[in-house]
């Protein structure tokens, strides 16, 4: 009864998914409630520690900007969902699963740096997810780009995030060389804008070993687990990889649009996970990047699994193994 609560488009769903991020943030915005301790940030760029420089000393507004974000993030994944027809089924679901993953890491239910740069990469997304034959969409490709750069600069690590606009355009439309290098050029006009002010600040050295510093140190998150989080990590990876190879399945029998963003969304998913076992520096916080590709695919696999009864009992499990991995 639980997916079926949460898999319908009735509007009632729209209001629920704030206060699900409330129940599910509950551990940070009262942290004596909570059995683990409240999230550090010890390293974080310029830009970042310049746009939250009034929130640092006041954590409970930090803490509950930070969900308003997460939620209106899943509401921009609703948007593009319904502008660009990854799900057929009209649904809020990959909001509710957005919010869910966002929320899974207790360490991560904070005013993250990762947090904000996720809402440009999303906008990033609306401009080049494009299916079309025509060639002259170079200022879209500059946007994205440019939102990419944006992300960039709040968290240096996402510049990898590039690839994924490269995917794109490969998976979703034919090869354009110019449309590839606006996307560069897109990525590299506000870092050059922003180094640019700093060197007339005097601030360049200190800017660029900053950033170098963030692209090469190992992450310092390091996450302990209990041994009941173990299970309910274990649990969902099951889920997820039960899920990935459903999907794959099921992606065949779409029309060619639908299996081109499936693919695509795949192609996220698979990139965040090499970043995240191949370069020391990305931490935990690529969880918000890859809450946006796994919230689509458990999504279809929700919508479109034949057994219901085996449907409600994944979905059921996914939500139950998430509280645990927060509250314990």
């Amino acid at each position: 009864m639980l997916l079926k609560f949460f898999k319908s488009n009735l509007p009632y769903v729209v209001v629920l998914i704030p206060i699900l991020g409330i129940l599910l943030w509950l551990p940070s915005l009262f942290p004596e409630l909570s059995l683990k301790p409240v999230a550090t940030i010890k390293q974080y760029s310029p830009v970042y520690g310049w746009l939250t420089s009034p929130l640092q000393a006041n954590y409970y507004l930090s803490t509950i900007i930070a969900l308003i974000l997460c939620v209106l993030q899943s509401y921009l994944l609703i948007r593009l969902n319904f502008k660009y027809i990854f799900i057929e089924s009209k649904t809020y679901l990959p909001a509710v699963i957005f919010v869910l993953i966002c929320s899974a890491l207790f360490s991560n239910q904070a005013l993250q740096p990762a947090l904000i740069a996720n809402l440009f990469i999303l906008l990033s997304f609306d401009k080049g997810l494009l299916i079309t034959k025509d060639r002259n969409q170079i200022k879209k490709y500059y946007e994205s780009g440019l939102f990419l750069g944006l992300a960039t600069l709040i968290t240096p690590t996402l510049i990898f995030i590039l690839l994924i606009i490269w995917i794109t355009l490969f998976v979703l439309k034919n090869f354009n060389w110019r449309e590839w290098m606006a996307s560069i050029l897109g990525l590299l006009t506000p870092i050059a804008f922003y180094l640019s002010i700093a060197y007339l600040n005097n601030n360049f050295s200190f800017s660029k070993n900053s950033y170098i510093e963030l692209l090469t140190i190992s992450s310092e998150n390091i996450l302990q687990f209990s041994d009941i989080n173990i299970i309910a990590f274990a649990t969902f990876s099951f889920i997820l990889l039960v899920t990935l190879l459903t999907t794959l399945r099921i992606i065949g029998t779409k029309k060619i649009s639908s299996r081109k963003y499936y693919i695509l969304f795949i192609w996220m998913f698979v990139l965040g996970l090499a970043l995240y076992t191949t370069m020391p520096s990305m931490g935990e916080e690529l969880a918000y990047f890859m809450a946006i590709p796994m919230s689509i695919i458990f999504t279809l696999f929700f919508v479109e699994i034949r057994s219901k009864w085996l449907a409600e009992l994944f979905f059921t499990l996914l939500f139950a193994t998430i509280v645990i991995i927060i509250w314990f």
